[in-house]
């Protein structure tokens, strides 16, 4: 989700830049430790029923940082790629760009997941397919926090068909939101199966949260936008009010109102921090890049950590579930760093130097 393009100058009278946006892998990065906290919290409290969950249940909203990651995704597509937009020519390095983001990492950690399935004889084909593949189905996919990147994938392709062909992107578009609205307006049941289970990754709250991502980038390409900071601040602080909110009120979780305050929270502070930081407002600190290098690896591979460290800490620490916790996203933080140095980062290059050098076709 990451441009090669460095960040070009900018100023108050000019739109924001193409490029990476270093603030923007900063709440990348926290956003991936929110789910991690999340998770942890719910595993920390599941061994350990007496105890009741770490900080007091604090972190129940932390599935929000999916919320915040697809309004993000939709943002950076439109950022990075609004010139292709209509563009045909450009469609195969965008897919290829999309393809080698995800799927390196994503198959590699499927190896240790496919065999546990297997040791537990719950293998089956036809899941195991549609899990390797990201195609939408029922259940949750073998490694189950790639449900979110079965939307990722679903809007890549929408996202392809827009460079693809501009006017039947729009003509399908408007035909989605018709469609999204009669779905949620009349509470059809789409059913299992295909093509129900696509029908229900299409019609998911989640996909409105792209859409807000996209809208976003293309208001601060617009032009200069007034009291930036402030704009990120609000943001944060309603994301974080939401949260309190939802913990307090306990209503659903991933439903509509859920998913709308975070993303409208979510819109503010992307807004801010991109316009802030091109204005040259707000200057990242030195670990703006390792946060945003470390996101995809510890949204891969916190489950795995979280499995393994939270029984063996819960039972050398028996009356702490907090550091149990913190300890649990310490070696989470650690273990995804050690695969983004030495797994993601070489393989990426790996393949992208084997593309590079692909042999070029004379034309007649």
């Amino acid at each position: 989700m990451s441009s090669a393009a460095a960040i070009k100058t900018a100023s108050l009278v000019r739109p924001v830049a193409e490029g990476k946006l270093r603030t923007i892998e900063v709440v990348r990065g926290l956003a991936a430790l929110l789910v991690v906290f999340y998770h942890g919290e719910r595993v920390v409290e599941l061994c350990k029923p007496g105890w009741g969950a770490p900080f007091d249940g604090f972190f129940k909203f932390g599935h929000a940082g999916v919320d915040f990651f697809f309004v993000l995704s939709g943002f950076i597509m439109f950022h990075v790629h609004h010139g292709d937009l209509g563009h045909p020519s450009r469609l195969k390095i965008f897919a290829w760009k999309r393809v080698v983001r995800i799927y390196p990492l994503f198959l590699l950690v499927m190896v240790p997941v496919t065999a546990k399935f297997v040791a537990a004889g719950k293998f089956e084909w036809d899941y195991f397919v549609k899990s390797i593949l990201l195609l939408p189905q029922a259940s949750f996919p073998m490694l189950i926090v790639s449900w979110t990147l079965v939307h990722e994938v679903l809007f890549y392709l929408l996202f392809g068909l827009a460079i693809a062909h501009a006017r039947l992107s729009r003509l399908i578009l408007g035909l989605w939101i018709l469609l999204f609205t009669a779905v949620k307006w009349l509470g059809l049941d789409l059913g299992t199966g295909f093509p129900g289970d696509l029908g229900r990754t299409m019609f998911s709250n989640y996909n409105l949260l792209f859409l807000l991502g996209i809208g976003a980038a293309w208001l601060v390409h617009r032009g200069p936008l007034p009291c930036a900071r402030v704009l990120a601040l609000v943001g944060g602080l309603g994301f974080l009010a939401s949260g309190l909110l939802e913990n307090t009120l306990h209503f659903p979780a991933h439903g509509a109102p859920s998913v709308l305050l975070f993303g409208l929270s979510s819109i503010l502070l992307i807004i801010g921090l991109a316009a802030a930081e091109s204005a040259g407002r707000i200057r990242p600190g030195r670990y703006a890049n390792w946060l945003g290098d470390l996101s995809y690896p510890l949204y891969l591979t916190h489950g795995m950590v979280i499995s393994v460290t939270v029984p063996l800490l819960g039972k050398l620490f028996h009356d702490s579930p907090n550091g149990i916790l913190l300890l649990t996203v310490a070696l989470g933080c650690v273990a995804a760093t050690l695969v983004n140095r030495f797994v993601e980062k070489p393989l990426i290059t790996l393949i992208q130097n084997a593309w590079c050098s692909r042999p070029v076709p004379v034309l007649a």
